[in-house]
Order: C-alpha cells, then structure tokens, then sequence
C-alpha cells in the first residue's frame, strides 16, 4: 500500500513516464534469484543469478587418500565455483487473460484466482493456473469434466502426469459436472457456478460440493519478448579463474500472470537461457526456438512448469 507499487497501478494503467520503476524480487529454485524491473514506455529489465560451488576429488583410491591426507595437512581438495548472471531487456505487453475464481472449496488453498496458460495446453485445451503456480485446472476429454489438481511439489499428481498418454484422469481435488455435447469446454468452466464435486478428506470418495465457479474479470498476461539478453559467467578452479561475457541477439519471449484486484504478487514463467556450466552436469536446457508466437515453457525436474513467484519490494 506504499511504494511504487501502490503509487501507480502497473497492471491496470499505462506505465508512467516520469521516469519511476518498480521492482520485483523472489528466490527461485532453477536461479538462485529473479529480480524484474518493469520500466517507463513499456520496457522491462530482468535478472537472473546463479551460483554453485563443489569440492573437487578424484575418483581413484590412491587419488581420494592424497586428498584426504591433504585435508588432515591443512590443504583443501580443489574448489570449483560457477556465477551465471543473465540480463534481459526489452518490452513488455498487456493484456486481459480468461479466468476463473473458485470460493468455498474445503481446502482453502483452492479457494483462488485461476488464470488460462494458453502455451500449457492438454489434448489441445488450455489449462488455468493459481498465482501461486501450485495448482491447475484442466479438461479430460475422456470424461468430459475440468479437473483441478496440483504440482508434485504441492502434493499433486504433477503437471506432466496427467498430460495425453499418461495419468490423464489422475486425482485431483475438484472437478467439475460433465460439459454438455456441442459445448466448448472453456466456456462451460466459465459459465457453470454450481455442481462441483470434492474429494473428501476423510472418506477419500467424491462429493457433490457447495464451492461456487464464477468468471473472473481482471486477470492480466504480461507478454516479454527481449532486444537483447547478456550473460556473465565467472568459473573458478582453485587459483585459476575465467570469465567469459556473451549476448544473444535473437529474440526470446515469455510471460507473467497476475490478478491485481486479488494479489499484486507476479507469476513469471522463467525464459530458457542457453547457458551450459562448465562444472559437472549442465545448468539449463539450451534454448530452441525463441521466435516462436506462444513462449515455449521450461520445466523443472519434477516434470513441472518452472517459474518465479515475484513480490513488489515495498511488501518485502
């Protein structure tokens, strides 16, 4: 309610032009930390950090009892260290999003804002996410019913899970009554308020439900594509240190989701990087495509879509 962030309402209004930015800042697992700075005129700078670290030994018996006899003589076993910093820049674009809101649910995590991910779509129908990116609603054709489920992470069968050709029905929490022949299934989760059903705590078994759907209005997807993006890798092997410094001019997109009238947090879907660690293992996936209409999503190592759940510093 102070700050930038109360001070000009950046999801609703044209962003102002009198020079002032606003900050957004979280801990975020595949980085260390994500910082986005939306600026006057449309334009936008994100950060990305990374930083890891080992202890080096060598696989060989003789090899591992020189290191450990050069541990008890003061000398360390060799230290690796890897410092990716990645910097974007370039515009961002606003516009509404379809969504839903659910009240009344027994688990009142559920009772929230559902936002439409068009570039996470399941047989060809887009799913809807919290802002908290821990649970989505999708259609199961086989079934003619919206589902809501979870992350693994939050207790869930998983995004990837219930994909075509995998656990398409799975659990859940929530599902909705059948969406009626001839109907497109996106407008009857938008338009059908009552007989839901719940899964119950205690007898495990589905139940009718009193938790009322409504359409909700006011949704917004911030749409990103770079004119530039910069990465500084520093990488340390005991005494010896590089750096190397490149950029990529080829155009990358994503996007972020948010609900201004219900949280100012930010849901941001984390771009692909082509950075490759030079420690063991690799740090991200390399990029593929940058230049395509709908951002490709990354996913963690759960089989989970990966973003960072950002929060203005004034609430910090």
């Amino acid at each position: 309610k102070e700050g930038a962030a109360a001070a000009a309402p950046w999801l609703v209004g044209p962003q102002p032009t009198s020079g002032a930015s606003e900050d957004f800042f979280d801990d975020f697992g595949a980085w260390n930390s994500v910082r986005l700075k939306l600026l006057p005129e449309d334009n936008f700078h994100l950060e990305l950090w990374r930083f890891e670290e080992t202890f080096c030994y060598h696989s060989s018996d003789q090899a591992a009892m020189q290191a450990r006899q050069a541990q008890r003589e003061g000398q360390p076993a060799t230290h690796q260290m890897l410092e990716v910093q990645a910097t974007l820049t370039g515009r961002v674009q606003r516009r509404p999003s379809r969504a839903f809101e659910v009240r009344g649910a027994m688990r009142r995590e559920l009772s929230t804002v559902f936002v439409e991910d068009p570039s996470l779509d399941i047989a060809g129908q887009p799913t809807f996410w919290s802002l908290c990116g821990h649970f989505f609603a999708y259609y199961i054709e086989d079934h003619r019913h919206w589902k809501v489920n979870a992350v693994k992470a939050a207790g869930g069968d998983g995004f990837q899970r219930v994909a075509p050709g995998k656990m398409r029905a799975a659990c859940g929490w929530l599902h909705s009554d059948i969406v009626r022949d001839g109907k497109d299934p996106v407008e009857a989760l938008l338009s059908t308020p009552d007989n839901w059903f719940e899964l119950s705590a205690s007898s495990g078994d589905w139940e009718p439900s009193d938790l009322q759907v409504s359409e909700f209005h006011g949704a917004k997807v911030l749409r990103f594509t770079t004119d530039k993006v910069t990465i500084d890798e520093t990488m340390k092997a005991g005494q010896e240190e590089c750096r190397e410094k490149t950029s990529i001019n080829e155009a990358l997109s994503f996007q972020a989701y948010v609900c201004p009238e219900r949280s100012g947090d930010v849901r941001l879907c984390i771009p692909e990087i082509p950075v490759t660690s030079h420690l063991e293992g690799p740090v991200l996936q390399e990029q593929t495509d940058a230049d395509e209409a709908v951002p490709t999503p990354t996913f963690n190592v759960l089989g989970d879509p990966g973003f960072a759940l950002l929060r203005t510093n004034s609430r910090l």
